[in-house]
């Protein structure tokens, strides 16, 4: 089957080689394979890295002279395909063995079911808990099948572009769909709903494993966690999922304990997020190491990701007033 793989990256110097290395250690019938890179204005010295890759005819650099966000890149990359089937590739990504053989499909759109990452770490633990907790009956119930996402389970399924096969016609007419109004836009969520609500075919797989290289740095992770807070607000606020009375309710929390930061009657309410700090970290461990490593990452993330969905808010309020 022909296939463009398109591979966005930003100010991956160390990964795209990974990344790229990986694609090209597998086989694939010759001249039905091409790979796009589409370099965002890095900074750093992945430009450096893919000048090595020049004399490989498989592989096409695109390079912007300003950064343009991963998904103008993306559609650049559609756009740019030769080929109408379409893989979508994280640059943080090393796909597993005999990739191609058990996750190019000829329909429909594909993301794999397994994606394993490092948890050593404090906060790699921690939001792996958390992920775990969220999508509880999806790894309980549906990780080891092919599980097809619609729109009555979008909400609790984890879902993702970081590896994505899909048709070029599918993905261009889902993408000129959403209305990217600033960088601060959900377009991996919004794109992959879009699909839903197009009626095309969506699903994971159990059958191909990636590994995910997660940012390892703690401060690393917190900046992460922060520029996602806007996105989750762009998607989430305002639907009718549990995710809106969650943001509500946690925002009206941490307003109530600034309102009272400088009065006796704060102690209380410290007391009882303590609490409750205590009940969901327990609730989510499997052991003593768990609880150890929730006691000292949960809160930065909290907080971090709280920061993020004000600042969500208010670009929400800043694109009303100027609509």
């Amino acid at each position: 089957m022909n296939l463009s793989i398109i591979i966005p990256v930003y100010n991956e110097e160390i990964l795209i080689k990974t990344c790229l290395d990986a694609i090209l250690a597998q086989p694939y019938e010759q001249g039905k394979r091409e790979i796009l890179v589409v370099n965002d204005a890095s900074t750093d010295g992945t430009l450096k890295t893919l000048k090595h890759y020049e004399e490989n005819k498989q592989i096409r650099l695109i390079s912007f002279d300003e950064n343009r966000g991963r998904a103008y890149t993306r559609l650049t990359g559609a756009k740019e395909a030769k080929f109408d089937r379409l893989l979508f590739i994280d640059s943080r990504v090393t796909i597993g063995p005999n990739f191609f053989i058990t996750f190019i499909k000829e329909q429909g759109a594909w993301m794999p079911g397994k994606i394993p990452h490092n948890e050593n770490s404090i906060m790699e633990r921690t939001l792996f808990l958390i992920r775990n907790t969220v999508y509880k009956d999806y790894y309980k119930n549906h990780y080891n099948e092919v599980y097809r996402l619609t729109l009555e389970n979008f909400d609790s399924t984890p879902k993702g572009t970081t590896c994505l096969l899909i048709d070029k016609k599918e993905f261009v007419e889902a993408t000129n769909q959403i209305s990217f109004e600033d960088q601060y836009v959900s377009e991996d969520t919004l794109l992959l709903r879009k699909l839903l609500e197009n009626k095309k075919p969506l699903f994971r797989t159990p059958d191909t494993a990636i590994f995910y290289h997660q940012r390892s740095g703690f401060i690393e992770n917190l900046i992460h966690l922060y520029q996602r807070g806007p996105r989750f607000i762009d998607y989430y606020f305002g639907r009718n999922t549990v995710y809106s009375t969650l943001i509500i309710l946690g925002l009206l929390w941490a307003i109530a304990l600034l309102l009272l930061g400088l009065s006796s009657a704060v102690l209380p309410l410290l007391l009882l997020t303590l609490f409750v700090f205590f009940i969901v970290i327990i609730n989510i461990s499997y052991n003593f190491y768990d609880i150890c490593k929730l006691s000292i990452g949960l809160p930065f993330i909290v907080a971090t990701f709280t920061l993020g969905l004000v600042k969500g808010l208010f670009i929400l309020g800043s694109r009303k007033l100027k609509a």
